[in-house]
């Protein structure tokens, strides 16, 4: 599809998946994850490199079906890329859902793994989309109406490097899902007791929205597994 412009000279015509963008501010706007490049039609790395790019946006509606894979003309839209201060064709940016730029990618392979692997590795890494948090019932209640849900209910290594790396998996979920759910992470605490007093995860709470039976869990297995566990709601 097209983002503010016509489709005359279009390098992707045959690429459906590789959205024209004129305005890149509308497209970043948007909250979800963007994989921009900036190319000119005229340029031999960029013809080179478009049936590439073609096979990454194939990658990325697999791995990050909410994910916006765009080009920019620069011959057409060269006051946009002078204000993207694109130096060079083809270059190719990811961002964030918050619209800012995570990286630019400056790898030596041109290959569609490659490129699409530093992607998906970007926007996993993204702190700007982490999942969703609930602490309470009520909260938790107006989530679970909205949307399908994956709710996390964390174990109790929740915290240190196991904890970052599964804010990572997490993210890489929420990718993997697309608009098609939502993650959700449970996260009020309860002081456990015993001599350390650590903070444990608090117990679900009564809801007016019914769970259904739990489907999958991470290591540890069963209730008294050390989580995350998951729901699909």
């Amino acid at each position: 599809h097209i983002v503010g412009a016509s489709k005359a000279g279009w390098m992707y015509e045959d690429a459906p998946l590789v959205t024209r963008v004129a305005k890149p501010g509308t497209v970043l706007s948007q909250g979800h994850v963007v994989l921009l490049e900036f190319f000119a039609p005229w340029c031999g790395h960029c013809q080179r490199f478009a049936p590439v790019f073609k096979d990454v946006a194939s990658v990325l509606r697999i791995d990050a079906p909410s994910a916006t894979v765009g080009a920019v003309d620069c011959v057409a839209f060269h006051s946009v890329c002078q204000d993207f201060n694109v130096g060079r064709f083809p270059t190719l940016r990811a961002y964030g859902t918050d619209g800012q730029e995570l990286a630019e990618y400056s790898g030596s392979k041109h290959q569609a793994t490659a490129v699409a692997a530093w992607a998906l590795e970007l926007f996993r890494g993204d702190k700007s989309a982490d999942p969703l948090e609930a602490s309470s019932s009520e909260v938790l209640d107006v989530l679970l109406r909205e949307k399908a849900t994956v709710l996390v209910v964390p174990g109790a290594a929740g915290s240190g490097a196991k904890g970052a790396g599964a804010q990572h998996s997490l993210r890489a979920l929420a990718l993997r899902l697309g608009d098609k759910a939502q993650v959700v992470v449970w996260t009020a605490e309860r002081r456990a007791e015993g001599a350390s007093g650590a903070q444990q995860p608090a117990p679900l709470p009564d809801l007016a929205t019914p769970l259904p039976d739990l489907v999958t869990h991470g290591a540890g297995g069963g209730a008294g597994g050390t989580g995350p566990w998951l729901w699909l709601v």
